[in-house]
């Protein structure tokens, strides 16, 4: 998938913190899928009453569950980007047509052409993703053979149609985290966090466990 719109997302200061504010957000996404459909031969119509749904549920979201960002903030960041998509497609804020004279040709991607709708919104939480990472860690995604993979995208299609959560599974494998298929919605349940979570308990070698005051970490908020 082609991330390269994040470049220009770096710019935008603390854009993490900005996101969460509706109009910036939506502001934010127009521009971001009109510049992702054009690239794809694409017209992509939005509603504006679903895309504040949509963000308002991410928000709840994230705010219930912002306690494990303590354990592993970068894994709950790519959670939080995963739960967006989740609420996307769940909600579903845009129509998608093809472009009039444009041709399949206009898209590398085959997998557009198989689901825009899908597509669009997993590129631009990619591509969000992208830009959070590399403005708070100084690093990007290391994009698996997965996101490429029209097999896995009928996969995550059939499985979405059934439940909207497993989403998350899909996007942790398109940016080699580890999924859980089980849990998906439960950041406490992630793999990353779960080991985070041993770490931070085991005391130091030779020393009793201490208690140690919840930190509900907050993704930078």
């Amino acid at each position: 998938m082609d991330l390269s719109l994040a470049r220009q997302l770096i710019q935008t200061p603390d854009l993490a913190h900005r996101l969460r504010r509706l109009s910036f957000f939506d502001a934010h996404f127009r521009r971001q899928v009109k510049a992702l459909a054009d690239r794809n031969g694409l017209v992509a119509t939005i509603d504006a009453v679903r895309l504040t749904r949509a963000f308002l549920a991410w928000g709840e979201d994230f705010t219930q569950q912002r306690a494990a960002a303590a354990l592993d903030r970068r894994d709950y960041i790519v959670f939080t980007a995963a739960t967006l998509l989740v609420r996307l497609l769940e909600i579903e804020p845009i129509a998608v047509a093809r472009r009039p004279g444009a041709d399949a040709a206009d898209s590398a991607q085959p997998i557009v052409g198989f689901w825009p709708e899908g597509f669009l919104y997993t590129e631009y939480c990619l591509t969000v993703l992208q830009a959070v990472l590399q403005q708070e860690f100084g690093e990007g995604l290391a994009m698996t053979r997965f996101a490429e993979d029209k097999r896995i995208w009928q996969s995550f299609r059939e499985n979405v149609a059934e439940d909207p959560a497993s989403a998350i599974g899909f996007f942790d494998l398109f940016v080699g985290a580890e999924p859980n298929w089980s849990f998906p919605a439960v950041a406490a349940q992630r793999p990353a966090i779960l080991r985070a979570a041993v770490h931070k308990s085991a005391p130091p070698s030779g020393h009793a466990a201490a208690n140690v005051p919840g930190d509900d970490g907050d993704l930078g908020t």
